[in-house]
């Protein structure tokens, strides 16, 4: 019998792990690259950006390939509208390789030490995001994000940008390059990102839900998506990615009624790493902590069968 896997939305309520102040959570480094498969700069400069990259790997990446300055790589020519519009949005458009960090453009020499992402680390957002991509029919691609507002902020109108991504694509390039990393395919939210009102009281949500068509140019099991939330003059608010796609995966949204006894949680009561583990089936979870006046202080996604999850952020009480 096939294995169905289902995304499930749960809160739990666990008194002995509670406080009542809201906190921030970590805010995502995304670094956005923009580079052309018929580049020889590129071919030259990019493994140095990867080598000072994988000394970060909790950096987000997503490459998009402009038509400019040569409108014949084959990336580029998959979908030229939404690329070079990426490509425009941070006035990057003509020459290659050019990157942004968080929102801020750099150059290829600064990108080849992974000390250009120092001054991106330990910083907080009152925002939380999650990305979720799940079939929609045999032939699209359903993208959920939600945007949880988890502590107190002034944001009022801000931007939601969601790419959907390859993470390797196995190609021989005219420039020698044979592995293409995060290859942006298609925007559910189309060229340019949506403005949004940002969640204005702690534990308010913003959800947003799209879904694109299927391509056989994609490798399905190596597609997710992202997230990209910003400010109006670009800065990133937030930013997070999705687990990949799966195409045996549905989507059911069940806050309250599943029965405790499906799943272990220790040990309880507990200070810095709980355990997390299903007896049912394997799901992922979104699990969220609330105050006893319901105001949300920690929320992370897991996958159920043996996870942990990291509370020490959590005041005793």
């Amino acid at each position: 019998m096939q294995n169905i896997k289902i995304l499930f939305s749960i809160i739990i309520i666990v008194l002995s792990m509670l406080n009542m102040d809201a906190q921030a959570v970590n805010k995502k480094i995304i670094v956005e690259h923009f580079t052309n498969s018929r580049c020889g700069v590129c071919a030259n400069r990019n493994p140095g950006f990867y080598n000072a990259l994988n000394q970060k790997p909790d950096v987000l990446h997503i490459a998009y390939h402009p038509s400019s300055p040569y409108n014949n790589c084959l990336f580029s020519t998959q979908n030229k509208t939404e690329n070079d519009a990426r490509t425009n949005f941070y006035g990057l458009y003509g020459g290659t390789p050019t990157f942004a960090i968080n929102g801020e453009v750099k150059t290829a020499n600064q990108v080849q030490s992974s000390g250009v992402y120092t001054p991106y680390e330990n910083k907080t957002s009152a925002l939380s995001v999650d990305v979720v991509v799940i079939p929609a029919g045999a032939d699209s691609i359903k993208v959920s994000v939600t945007i949880t507002a988890v502590a107190t902020h002034t944001f009022n109108t801000l931007t939601l940008y969601v790419p959907l991504a390859e993470d390797t694509v196995f190609y021989t390039s005219p420039n020698g390059e044979i592995r293409h990393y995060d290859v942006f395919r298609k925007s559910f939210t189309g060229s340019n990102p949506i403005t949004f009102p940002a969640p204005a009281t702690i534990g308010s949500i913003y959800s947003y839900s799209s879904k694109l068509a299927k391509n056989n140019l994609w490798n399905p099991d190596r597609l997710y998506a992202m997230a990209i939330v910003q400010h109006a003059d670009k800065t990133i608010v937030q930013a997070e990615d999705s687990p990949l796609f799966d195409e045996n995966a549905t989507s059911s949204t069940d806050v309250g009624s599943i029965d405790n006894t499906s799943f272990d949680i220790s040990p309880n009561p507990g200070n810095s790493l709980i355990h997390i583990h299903s007896k049912d089936m394997d799901a992922f979870y979104d699990i969220s902590f609330l105050d006893l006046a319901g105001t949300l202080i920690l929320k992370q996604n897991v996958l159920t069968g043996g996870n942990s999850m990291d509370i020490s952020s959590l005041k005793p009480g």
